[in-house]
């Protein structure tokens, strides 16, 4: 049986990343375009043929996109880049973004990856160190 999904949308200039939402019914991906595009998708069982539709799609950000996720309730997705932090919805069809807050004096940094403990974002830095997300803001560093 091949398991395999052709998508269709935004995201003609490639796939950089993708991430599973955690009810595992849908799956985002970001585009290596100049917008770094992204598009979510509603998984199902395909025709031959048949490709998988956005139900959201839009410009993500100008940063590089090193990774993406889905959020504890899977209605937020967020990119983490190089020097930003973008959290964007996707209700409604399109892609709305809000860039995370709250670096301080030093300034943001790459961001690198990503994970969920609860409804607490962590992120992990160049620098090695990790920073805890309240919301879209910045709310401790380890």
């Amino acid at each position: 049986m091949e398991c395999v999904y052709r998508i269709t949308g935004t995201l003609t200039k490639g796939i950089k990343t993708i991430c599973f939402s955690n009810d595992g019914k849908k799956i985002a991906a970001s585009a290596m375009d100049d917008e770094h595009n992204i598009a979510v998708y509603e998984l199902k069982q395909l025709k031959a043929g048949e490709s998988l539709k956005p139900i959201a799609a839009g410009k993500g950000t100008r940063a590089n996109i090193l990774s993406l996720g889905f959020g504890p309730a899977d209605d937020v997705l967020v990119a983490t880049c190089v020097k930003e932090v973008n959290f964007f919805t996707f209700a409604g069809g399109a892609i709305k973004g809000k860039r995370g807050t709250g670096w301080g004096t030093a300034g943001p940094e790459s961001v690198l990856c990503q994970a969920f403990v609860d409804d607490t974002l962590i992120t992990g830095m160049y620098s090695g160190f990790l920073i805890l997300w309240k919301g879209a803001s910045c709310s401790g560093k380890i």
